[in-house]
């Protein structure tokens, strides 16, 4: 029985890629998306339909973020932190807190969603009972899920969602029971 080679991990940063960050279009897309489901990535985001829902949906993340912006938001996630997914902490005159992302908020109640895997469930917290709020500067999505990935890797993730994912030629894709 032959022992599974050691993973080398390593704490990456972004002077790390200064030398070979490159074009995202020389990137390869298809090992991108391995790198993607590798890393667990579609666990919490989406990607032209690939993954569940529960972070932000990065299809048009290349849109907003580009070459080394991009890669730093994959490497330190809480650099820029989307509003709709940054937690809050409601700090409650009886004393209690609530924590959790704002689904949201009307004239008398903010609505908190503690956990963003039990989206149905919702925490209705009284405006007139905060004492006070506070946004978490640390994002729901942990630094270092790619240690154990090479630099080659890490950039042909950059350049897959740079690309928006990698998208089925038409010839390929079916109908499933639709129809045109």
């Amino acid at each position: 029985m032959s022992a599974r080679p050691a993973t080398t991990m390593r704490e990456w940063k972004l002077a790390d890629f200064a030398a070979s960050l490159g074009k995202a279009e020389q990137r390869d897309v298809m090992r991108g998306f391995k790198v993607f489901m590798d890393a667990q990535c579609h666990q919490c985001h989406q990607v032209s339909g690939h993954g569940v829902a529960l972070g932000p949906d990065l299809t048009k993340v290349g849109e907003k973020f580009k070459g080394a912006e991009l890669l730093r938001q994959v490497l330190e996630p809480s650099a820029v932190i989307d509003d709709q997914f940054r937690t809050w902490t409601f700090a409650q005159k009886k004393g209690e807190e609530v924590s959790g992302t704002i689904q949201k908020e009307d004239a008398k109640f903010v609505y908190v969603r503690p956990s963003l895997l039990a989206p149905d469930n919702v925490v209705r917290v009284n405006k007139a009972q905060i004492a006070s709020r506070k946004p978490a500067q640390l994002s729901p999505m942990p630094e270092g899920l790619l240690a154990a990935f090479s630099e080659e890797q890490i950039l042909d993730l950059v350049g897959f969602l740079g690309a928006g994912g990698y998208q089925l030629p038409e010839a390929l894709k079916h109908s499933h029971g639709k129809k045109p």
